[in-house]
């Protein structure tokens, strides 16, 4: 019966190992990537524009999850005992856990960057990317996350300072140079969108597992 217990736990600790890993690999790398990219940017640059904002994406990305996670931190906890999307009864683990911190974060956001990077010539697989922060991060730390607890939460100085105005830039940048087309458009939106219902979907399914554990 023991080792049933432990179970969890020892699956719960890898995680959390894991996720440390990646937020000190992110605090790492984040300065690195983005003095590369300015000096390709101020030297004959092999990047396109497009693919360079894409490409600045993934460093942007990584300061914002410091300010999540690391510096002040307290991300998880705060999702998960005082915002709305908390479950009815309270539980350290839901809805964001470490395996599912994990998943979002390197597996998903860091892939979709890179790949959209990469893959820069389809314009539509970075610019989802960008459309989701929008309508996730931007909005939850700005507006969301206010409705329960008005002012600071863990990664709200860097949406305002640094994702948001990134954010606001590509679009412009994308609109004024009319570098996706009318497809490329709803292509993004589509999985944004896609992959927006489907976290929603799995946070209010943990949520109501975790109410039904508890009632």
């Amino acid at each position: 019966m023991q080792q049933k217990n432990d179970k969890p736990k020892n699956y719960t600790h890898a995680f959390t190992i894991l996720n440390m890993v990646w937020q000190l690999l992110g605090l790492f790398l984040a300065p690195i990537l983005f003095t590369f990219l300015f000096i390709q940017y101020f030297t004959n640059s092999f990047l396109n524009m497009y693919q360079w904002l894409l490409w600045l994406h993934l460093p942007v990305i990584m300061i914002h999850e410091c300010e999540e996670y690391i510096f002040p931190g307290g991300f998880k906890n705060f999702a998960n005992t005082k915002t709305i999307l908390a479950p009815r009864v309270l539980k350290e683990d839901t809805p964001a856990s470490e395996p599912y911190i994990f998943f979002i974060n390197p597996v998903l956001i860091w892939s979709w960057a890179i790949i959209g990077a990469v893959y820069y010539t389809l314009p539509w697989i970075g610019f989802s990317l960008i459309i989701f922060q929008f309508l996730i991060n931007n909005t939850q730390h700005t507006i969301v996350f206010q409705l329960k607890n008005k002012g600071y939460n863990p990664g709200l100085f860097t949406t305002m300072f640094v994702l948001l105005p990134y954010c606001t830039f590509v679009i412009w940048y994308v609109i004024s140079q009319k570098a996706l087309t009318v497809s490329d458009w709803v292509l993004s939106i589509i999985v944004s969108v896609g992959i927006i219902l489907t976290l929603l979907s799995i946070t209010l399914t943990r949520n109501k597992h975790a109410d039904a554990d508890s009632g």
